[in-house]
């Protein structure tokens, strides 16, 4: 008679080393799961920097605002609370794969609306204009009252590119974003 040989014990010692790993899964998972609802329930933080003369730079981060046509613009917002600080508008109109050839359209006139209000952006200026991504990158300057721009509840961005009116509303996270602004402190800006 042949010699014979259990796998047993190794499958035993197998079977506790994935009893052992599920039981930490689990309880990891819990934890993954907390922090992932937690993480997506937290207010966003509005990115903010000191500057010298005592001030505070607020940067609203990139963010998409939803158009009914073909060219998706992305936002950004840069602003100071220190006299004669002017807020910095940066806008990137992204245009569709199957469009013309060559350089991206400029856009033209461009402006916020916000409760009725309108709010122009001044010194536009082109940072990128990239045919092969068929993106155009502008930088501008947000007229008026910031703080009544920012309070508004109704806020839409109207450009002229091509002798076509574009009209854009901001999402979700910039309200959000604008909310965190607001709470921390709107009463003290200045304009």
């Amino acid at each position: 008679m042949g010699m014979r040989i259990s796998a047993y014990p190794f499958f035993r010692s197998f079977t506790l080393k994935i009893n052992k790993m599920n039981t930490i899964i689990r309880k990891c998972g819990v934890f993954a799961l907390f922090f992932v609802l937690a993480a997506c329930t937290s207010s966003p933080e509005l990115i903010t920097f000191s500057v010298e003369g005592g001030g505070t730079q607020y940067f609203f981060p990139m963010m998409e605002w939803k158009g009914d046509k073909d060219i998706n613009a992305v936002v950004d917002i840069t602003y100071r609370n220190t006299a004669g600080a002017r807020p910095v508008c940066n806008i990137s109109f992204i245009y569709p794969e199957k469009g013309k050839s060559g350089t991206p359209a400029l856009p033209g006139a461009a402006y916020f609306t916000a409760d009725g209000v309108k709010y122009p952006l001044s010194e536009i200026k082109v940072m990128l204009s990239d045919p092969a991504k068929k993106q155009t990158r502008i930088t501008s300057i947000i007229e008026g009252s910031f703080t009544s721009f920012i309070r508004s509840e109704d806020i839409v961005l109207q450009v002229s590119i091509d002798g076509t009116e574009y009209a854009y509303v901001p999402g979700k996270d910039f309200i959000k974003y604008r909310d965190v602004f607001l709470a921390a402190g709107a009463d003290w800006v200045l304009e």
